[in-house]
């Protein structure tokens, strides 16, 4: 089965961004944004779960190669959103 994902907007995304690489970020917040984040970038259902799986064994978080920018003017009004 085929998952399909609409295109973000660009509010979405800088908040997909933002929640990626914040401090304090909920576990389970921050595990839907790297399933989004993978997700846009392509990656099938058991590719995420792999890589997923993986930077948990390893203690890291799976990331984007870049970080969001605080210079962005909005960075503060998207920190707090709610993903879903």
């Amino acid at each position: 089965m085929a998952l399909r994902l609409r295109e973000l907007t660009q509010e979405e995304h800088t908040t997909i961004e933002l929640l990626l690489h914040a401090r304090k970020v909920p576990v389970g917040k921050l595990k839907r944004a790297q399933i989004v984040w993978l997700t846009n970038q392509g990656l099938r259902p058991a590719e995420i779960a792999e890589r997923l799986h993986e930077s948990r064994a390893h203690g890291a978080q799976s990331a984007p190669p870049q970080r969001a920018s605080k210079d962005c003017k909005d960075w503060k009004k998207h920190r707090d959103l709610d993903v879903r």
